[in-house]
C-alpha cells in the first residue's frame, strides 16, 4: 500500500508507506482547486516557444480588494493559519454587529495586551470541569551558589489533564482529517538528481 506522489516544481514528494488515513483533498471543493497556474516569461522560454501567461493586477481572481486581502493576510506569514481560522476572522470579526474598522485606528497589540496583563478588576474566569487548578511553586536560583534557593509561589495555574486533550481532540469533527500515520517528505534535488 505505499504511495508516493510526483516530485512538484519545488523537488518535494511526500512518501507514504502505508494506505492514507483520508484523502487531503477529500473537503476542498472543486472551485478552489486551480485550474491553471501563471508563469513568469522567463519559465515559458525555458519551456518552449508558448506565449507567457498574463498576469492580472489585484484583487484577480478575486471579485473585490476585501476579499483579496483577506486571502493574501492567511497565505502570508505563518502557515498555521487554517480555513477555519480565517472563516472565523471574517464571520465573527470583521462581520459581527458591534465591528466598527475606525475604532481600530491607532490600535496596538502590544499596547492591547499590556492593558490585558494589568487588569486588576478581580473577575472570575470561569474554566470547563475537566481544568484542574493548582498551586506551582517555583525555586528561583539567587546568584551566590552557596546561597539557596528562593521559593516563588504561582497561585491559580490550570491545566487540562493528557488524556482529557486527546478525547477531546478525538471528539472533535477535524478527527476525520488527522493524518494517524507518519509519512516521509522527500526532496530531488535539480541539480544531481540524489534524493533527502
Amino acid at each position: 500500500d505505499t504511495l508516493q506522489t510526483v516530485f512538484n516544481m519545488l523537488g518535494l514528494s511526500p512518501l507514504y508507506p502505508w494506505r492514507l488515513s483520508y484523502e487531503p483533498n477529500k473537503f476542498v471543493p472543486s472551485l478552489h482547486l486551480a485550474k491553471s497556474s501563471p508563469m513568469t516569461a522567463s519559465m515559458c522560454d525555458a519551456q518552449g516557444p508558448d506565449p507567457p501567461a498574463t498576469f492580472t493586477e489585484p484583487p484577480h481572481p478575486f471579485p473585490n480588494m476585501t476579499i483579496y486581502c483577506f486571502m493574501m493576510w492567511m497565505n502570508s506569514g505563518s502557515h498555521q493559519k487554517s480555513w477555519t481560522e480565517v472563516m472565523h476572522l471574517v464571520k465573527n470579526v470583521s462581520q459581527a454587529e458591534d465591528f466598527d474598522a475606525k475604532d481600530l485606528d491607532g490600535f496596538l497589540v502590544r499596547k492591547c495586551l499590556h492593558a490585558l496583563d494589568n487588569d486588576n478588576s478581580q473577575e472570575t474566569i470561569n474554566f470547563p470541569d475537566d481544568w484542574v487548578e493548582t498551586e506551582v511553586n517555583l525555586d528561583i536560583p539567587t546568584k551566590s551558589k552557596d546561597d539557596l534557593s528562593i521559593s516563588f509561589s504561582v497561585p491559580g495555574f490550570h491545566y487540562r489533564l493528557l488524556v482529557a486533550v486527546i478525547c477531546a481532540a478525538f471528539a472533535n469533527v477535524q478527527a476525520n482529517t488527522f493524518h494517524l500515520l507518519p509519512f516521509k517528505h522527500l526532496w530531488k534535488d535539480p541539480l544531481d538528481g540524489h534524493e533527502e
